[in-house]
């Protein structure tokens, strides 16, 4: 089960809005435009409709054809922060109801389809699209409603309403991590994801066979949590040595849900400490750990700025764990930070503005409301090749043009563009340029010790991390993709030579050092001068070529990573 779409009206700034969902979407606005009202929307009736699945058929039945039920205003039920629901209203609305309409599109899987048919006594025709509504009004009183076809009409049976939502509660569940602004609401939002983690042990027999097996279960459980977020922090926070999540009361074996109320969780980065004594950066980020390791798919994790208290470095880890979650559930973010813009798949992202969605952008768009500023020459520029040196990037676009017409026409409009790190050290400091001007980067690298060095970080997707294969070498360059008879050709013209290939001396070299061993053999100079000088005209020379000498073994290589950066943009 999944949530294809929201629906929100008259919820605080939200005049009215329809929000398509994915497994990851991000809004983004200036501030004040209401982006972290409608994740507040979202959570506000996803709590009320726990609410009324708590409530017996007959209180239903009874409340049904009258004003609904009275929203409680104070405690968890509602929100994490006993925010008073009032805030909710819009004074200012049009609409004369003024009732506050959020409403949830949800797609079944095959067997979730089967499942409630079975369990329904409907006329209706049930598909596989469910709606389900809830209602409030300034005077705080809350009604659900259904369509079993989002197409169809509402339930009128008060009996199947509530077997409705009973079944998409058990189903399906939604996080929510505001953005942390005080010290009570961090502590509580960390409070509250380890509980939510803890309500998944009342469905497990043992647990309901034998009452004192609770104590036990329970520690099992929190070390289990401890295990899963001890190594996302320590992605995050390099000092961290360990962390354990404790029961401050683990002499009460039955509170509300089966667990204790009172959870710590302490942290050793030196000094063990209670996270009550951490910041709010750490707080988020262990909330977001805990939530993330829940074993329900069946769920939308929403995350409010998860860019604040935290540094660009950990800013990064976090986006590369939460995408990489992605496939385990849906995402909602609301951010300012143009780290979390999907760059692969556009329609991902949301702007909001004036209270609308603007959902049919490009990435022109996303930069101006992110205040993005890149040079004139890359303002269209989506999708960008790192390469080593300026004569790898000549390789790279003579292949192109030979080759990849699809290619040659994005690099001509702007679109796709080749630049050279000059000298691999350097590459991460490149990423993270290209990366926040909300471009696509690849990269294609020599395969030697220099890349191989623990010294080069290289924060990229695998699958947009290339390396010249070594075919049985110890090390790969861009230059050994050339025929043999073609580059030592060159090189006999460079340094006056005859014949100068020699496959001894060459070994399992990559080029250039096993270059470097046969001019040393016949008394010629190969320091770096000479080298840059001798790769300048291998270019010159393919220039005057037909046919780009390329060897066959490297065709498929060279296709793999011009076919990445095509599926980039041709199916985002």
């Amino acid at each position: 089960m999944i949530i294809s779409k929201v629906y929100i009206k008259n919820f605080r700034s939200i005049n009215e809005v329809k929000l398509e969902l994915s497994n990851y979407s991000v809004i983004f606005g200036k501030n004040n435009e209401g982006k972290s009202n409608i994740m507040r929307a979202i959570y506000r009736g996803w709590t009320l409709l726990e609410d009324f699945s708590n409530h017996n058929h007959n209180a239903v039945r009874l409340r049904h054809n009258k004003n609904g039920f009275k929203i409680r205003t104070r405690g968890n039920l509602i929100s994490n922060t006993s925010k008073e629901v009032e805030d909710d209203i819009t004074k200012d609305s049009d609409d004369k109801n003024n009732l506050i309409q959020i409403g949830y599109y949800f797609d079944l899987s095959d067997e979730e389809y089967i499942e409630i048919n079975k369990s329904m006594n409907s006329k209706t025709k049930i598909t596989k699209k469910i709606y389900v509504e809830i209602q409030y009004d300034d005077s705080l009183f809350y009604k659900c409603r259904v369509k079993l076809n989002s197409n169809g009409n509402f339930l009128s049976s008060p009996k199947n309403i509530l077997a409705s939502i009973i079944f998409i509660q058990k189903k399906f569940d939604i996080d929510y991590i505001p953005s942390i602004r005080t010290e009570e609401t961090a502590t509580e939002i960390v409070q509250n994801a380890v509980k939510e983690r803890l309500k998944d042990l009342t469905l497990r027999d043992e647990y309901n066979e034998a009452i004192n097996l609770i104590n036990q279960l329970q520690d099992q459980e929190l070390k289990k949590i401890a295990s899963q977020i001890e190594p996302d922090l320590k992605r995050y926070l390099k000092n961290i040595k360990s962390v354990e999540v404790v029961s401050l009361r683990s002499d009460r074996p039955l509170i509300r849900y089966g667990y204790s109320n009172d959870i710590d969780i302490n942290i050793n980065d030196g000094r063990l400490t209670s996270i009550k004594n951490k910041g709010d950066g750490i707080k988020s980020l262990i909330a977001l750990s805990i939530l993330q390791t829940s074993e329900s798919n069946n769920r939308l994790l929403m995350i409010d700025e998860p860019e604040s208290h935290l540094h660009s470095g950990a800013i990064r880890e976090l986006k590369s764990k939460i995408m990489s979650d992605t496939l385990n559930h849906q995402t909602l973010i609301c951010s300012h930070h143009q780290i979390f813009v999907d760059r692969n798949t556009i329609k991902n992202n949301k702007l909001l503005n004036g209270g609308k969605i603007n959902e049919k952008i490009d990435i022109r768009k996303i930069r101006q409301e992110l205040g993005v500023s890149l040079g004139e020459n890359l303002l269209s520029a989506e999708i960008v090749l790192l390469v080593e040196g300026e004569t790898d990037k000549s390789i790279i676009e003579m292949y192109i043009k030979n080759k990849r017409t699809d290619l040659q026409n994005l690099l001509e409009e702007g679109i796709f563009i080749i630049d050279s790190v000059r000298g691999v050290s350097k590459i991460d400091q490149k990423i993270s340029v290209y990366e926040s001007g909300l471009c696509n980067v690849v990269a294609l690298l020599d395969n030697d010790e220099a890349v191989k060095s623990n010294k080069t970080k290289i924060n990229l997707d695998k699958s947009n991390y290339f390396l010249v294969p070594t075919f049985n070498k110890n090390e790969s360059e861009i230059e050994d993709i050339f025929e043999k008879d073609f580059i030592f050709k060159v090189v006999d013209e460079q340094f006056g030579l005859n014949n100068s290939y020699d496959k001894k001396r060459m070994g399992k070299k990559k080029f250039t050092n096993g270059l470097k061993a046969i001019l040393h053999n016949k008394g010629k100079i190969f320091e770096k001068e000479e080298e840059e000088q001798f790769k300048w005209r291998v270019i010159s020379r393919l220039k005057e070529e037909e046919n780009l000498p390329i060897n066959p073994i490297y065709n498929e290589f060279l296709e793999s990573v011009c076919d990445r950066i095509s599926a980039l943009y041709f199916k985002k």
